[in-house]
């Protein structure tokens, strides 16, 4: 109850500041209980929950607005650009906008392959029914 109360208070307000002290609140504890009672429960602090919270909504604004990394910050909650850019590194290893490329290179291999597999699956079934039938 108290971890499904807090992530569900962190996830309708993470684009906003959230203290410590607020979010222990909210469930009526310390800060320093809620902090290892959320790590115990989640495997992750707050903050870190926090922040990957941010991040993945930061870059799916990116990936579906065309956001700027800019706007994807601070429309997100990071506190400035550079935190930003440094949680993304820190979780894969690019910065936003590398990993925005990265992930819009990948999507387009894998269509193509996608397309080179279908023709060829279609040029062969299409081959075997001619044999069939002839």
């Amino acid at each position: 109850f108290i971890t499904k109360t807090a992530i569900a208070y962190i996830n309708e307000n993470f684009k906003q500041e959230i203290p410590l002290n607020e979010i222990s609140s909210v469930v009526n504890l310390s800060p320093s209980y809620f902090s290892k009672y959320f790590k115990s429960v989640t495997q992750v602090s707050f903050s870190e929950y926090l922040a990957n919270l941010r991040l993945e909504n930061a870059l799916q604004d990116m990936l579906t607005k065309n956001s700027t990394v800019t706007v994807a910050a601070v429309e997100n909650g990071f506190a400035n650009v550079k935190s930003f850019i440094t949680q993304c590194k820190k979780v894969y290893g690019y910065t936003p906008a590398q990993y925005k490329k990265h992930l819009l290179t990948e999507i387009k291999i894998d269509y193509k392959f996608f397309l080179y597999y279908t023709q060829k699956r279609t040029a062969t079934v299409v081959m075997t029914v001619a044999v069939l039938f002839a």
